[in-house]
């Protein structure tokens, strides 16, 4: 689509939106569980066609719409390759830039008109004739070049359409593109001024991590001859919760009830980034190295002292499905602690410990054994970045009850609502519709749960 300016604006504006409407399948697809080379080949076979599509007719325009296109294949990459730069994530799809493949296409596509057979051959020639009546150095010749001009005025050309190009893109940023900056660059200012705020409130980790050391050797002390020396620490993980922070925590089990306090939740870590998998291999690979070489070693020397170590791990099961390497939750084999199948949750007709004895019971040397695989992983996709035995991951039990508790309102509100459509469909008419559910949510108001409609 050619504007009315002779400019290509319209066209690269239909083509990025577009494909920019289907990135979101692949992050659809990367949250599934689809592997780095299985996206990358979404990528080719469902969005930069249509980036690419006719490119031979319109591919002269300038560099910052040459930028608006790239930048599409940039974020799709950063989906495919979280972490990663530009060119790194280029090397590793084998992809090349998408200014470098339209280049190819277009050559491509000359190559093929210099055929004689190629129906569009004559294009290829351009003939005028002298009629100044001159003996010039070029003599009567009629046909200049293959293309009509020759190898020098292309070239020529070529530079001062470049610098042309340049000068057009300083110039022709319209008052809405300027009001876009400024508003993105107002945006940007604002989060990083929520992350300096956020870094201020936590500049303390230093501190933490002395406070932490101290009140260890206080609890070393503390502990009975028959205990000494021996630690249970807990590590917790917490995602995002309005920007993409992540944070991690410590904290000393012998505390008891002081366990669930802030106070007694040491921060290690904290990044900025998604709850992914590779973000937190990528941010903490020395946390991560340090807390499986304690538990290789199972022990700690602390004045002069060898103390035992018992690791535990703990958060919501996305977090800890992340840390153990295992696929979402959705999964067929979600399970961290067994190997049932999905399909097989609804049967209580097992002994209770029918999972967690012999075959059907998972062990970190199961994942660690499975993930490598290309089918029948078992739900193991990823290395384990703790190397902590499954019996000493737990769960967050609000998390549990909550999501227990919505799945049941959830039947519950989907029943009533069905009888209400067959209740209506007899009810005369002038009675009032979906009793049951007012009734239910009523029921619910009584109860000190604040809701005024179910959609």
């Amino acid at each position: 689509m050619l504007g009315s300016n002779l400019k290509w604006n319209t066209q690269v504006d239909d083509k990025t939106k577009k494909a920019c409407k289907r990135l979101y399948a692949l992050r659809v697809l990367k949250k599934a569980g689809l592997q780095e080379r299985e996206l990358v080949l979404v990528y080719k076979s469902m969005i930069r066609p249509i980036l690419e599509y006719a490119v031979e007719a319109w591919s002269d325009f300038p560099q910052y719409l040459s930028d608006k296109l790239e930048r599409v294949q940039k974020r799709a990459l950063w989906i495919i390759y979280p972490g990663s730069d530009y060119g790194e994530a280029l090397k590793i799809s084998k992809l090349e830039s998408h200014k470098d493949r339209r280049v190819d296409l277009c050559k491509k596509y000359i190559n093929k008109l210099k055929d004689p057979s190629h129906t569009l051959h004559h294009l290829t020639k351009t003939y005028y004739t002298n009629t100044h009546g001159y003996n010039l150095r070029s003599g009567n010749q009629n046909q200049i070049g293959d293309f009509g001009l020759s190898a020098l005025y292309l070239q020529t050309k070529e530079r001062r359409r470049q610098a042309l190009n340049e000068n057009v893109c300083k110039l022709s940023v319209k008052r809405e593109e300027i009001e876009t900056i400024d508003k993105l660059k107002s945006e940007v200012e604002m989060v990083n001024k929520e992350f300096d705020d956020f870094k201020v409130k936590y500049n303390d980790l230093e501190k933490q991590k002395n406070a932490l050391y101290e009140e260890i050797i206080l609890e070393v002390n503390n502990l009975k001859e028959e205990e000494k020396p021996f630690l249970k620490l807990a590590l917790n993980g917490k995602g995002p919760e309005s920007f993409d922070i992540l944070k991690m925590r410590l904290s000393l089990l012998q505390w008891d009830k002081k366990v669930m306090s802030s106070e007694s939740n040491r921060t290690v870590a904290i990044i900025n980034g998604p709850e992914y998998y590779e973000t937190l291999k990528a941010s903490l690979p020395n946390l991560f190295n340090k807390i499986n070489g304690l538990i290789k070693t199972g022990s700690i020397l602390i004045n002069g002292e060898y103390v035992k170590l018992e690791f535990f791990l703990g958060g919501d099961l996305k977090f800890l499905l992340m840390i153990i390497g295992m696929d979402a939750a959705s999964s067929k084999y979600a399970c961290l602690w067994c190997l049932a199948n999905k399909d097989d949750r609804w049967d209580t007709s097992k002994n209770l410990n029918y999972y967690y004895d012999g075959p059907k019971c998972r062990t970190l040397e199961d994942i660690l054994k499975h993930f490598q695989c290309k089918s029948g992983n078992l739900g193991c996709i990823n290395k384990p970045l703790l190397d902590i035995d499954l019996d000493h991951v737990v769960p967050d039990e609000l998390h549990l009850l909550l999501r227990v508790t919505f799945r049941l309102l959830k039947n519950v509100v989907e029943e009533v609502m069905e009888n209400d459509l067959v209740n209506d469909y007899n009810m005369p008419k002038g009675q009032p519709s979906g009793v049951g559910l007012t009734s239910l949510v009523e029921a619910i108001n009584e109860c000190g749960v604040p809701i005024n409609k179910v959609w």
